[in-house]
């Protein structure tokens, strides 16, 4: 370690410990503050897996071919835009081989997307083109995707891209997104104090689609705040059974 470094991460150390524990909490979140990308999964063979972020830097890989990796870093520089030092990708960060990692990952998703800084949404069928905002935006298959759901629901701050990766107007499309948002029953109190909140999640649920029949009912276990056992090969009328147990016998 040089001199000139040291000297500069002690000063730095020291004008951490004066701080109050308000300004110490600020600048913490400042620092790990991370964005999360809300999007539609590729093929296999295309999409940024966790197994190609293990190689990456392998002179043989060809990461850079897949369609994932441009997706990735149209991501990154979203991030970044938004002063994100951390981003997290479902499809590149959760390890689909480790069981145990898939439940915690799936029982903790509407936590990871509420907490993030930003939630990058894209859009990867939407091109800018003179189309009602209003309209064009909300048939991207985005809006048909199971997972989407609760991503859209828990993530507080939201930011939508053009398959380009250019930003769709803040001031247009916030305002017609908020009023898509109400048609989600998202000012819905997730605890289930408000009366029919099941019956709306599921009604929500009737438009949208997932590559695993089990994921119809695995994508709504963090948003219903339940955690039962992933078992994949069990089918979605067993899976959507468990679900319905889960959430009545958890007091729901």
């Amino acid at each position: 370690m040089s001199g000139r470094f040291a000297e500069w991460l002690r000063g730095l150390v020291d004008k951490l410990f004066n701080l109050s524990e308000h300004a110490f909490q600020v600048v913490v979140q400042t620092l790990g503050r991370y964005a999360i990308l809300s999007h539609r999964w590729d093929s296999d063979d295309q999409e940024l897996t966790f197994e190609c972020m293990e190689d990456f830097g392998h002179e043989a890989l060809s990461i850079p071919e897949r369609r994932g990796y441009a997706k990735f870093r149209g991501f990154c520089d979203a991030a970044a835009f938004h002063g994100c030092r951390y981003v997290w990708i479902d499809s590149g960060c959760i390890n689909r081989g480790d069981k145990a990692e898939l439940d915690v990952s799936i029982s903790s998703m509407y936590q990871w997307y509420s907490k993030a800084y930003v939630t990058i949404i894209y859009l990867s069928e939407t091109v800018e083109a003179d189309h009602d905002i209003f309209y064009y935006p909300f048939q991207d298959p985005w809006w048909r995707r199971g997972w989407t759901l609760q991503e859209f629901v828990a993530s507080t701050r939201k930011r939508d891209y053009y398959r380009n990766w250019k930003a769709i107007d803040d001031q247009d499309w916030d305002y017609d997104a908020r009023l898509f948002e109400d048609q989600l029953m998202v000012a819905i109190n997730r605890d289930g104090s408000h009366g029919g909140f099941l019956t709306r999640v599921f009604q929500s649920m009737q438009s949208r689609q997932t590559k695993l029949p089990e994921d119809m009912a695995y994508c709504l276990h963090s948003l219903l705040n339940i955690r039962p056992p992933i078992r994949y090969g069990e089918g979605f009328e067993r899976a959507f059974y468990r679900l319905q147990t889960e959430y009545v016998t958890g007091g729901y």
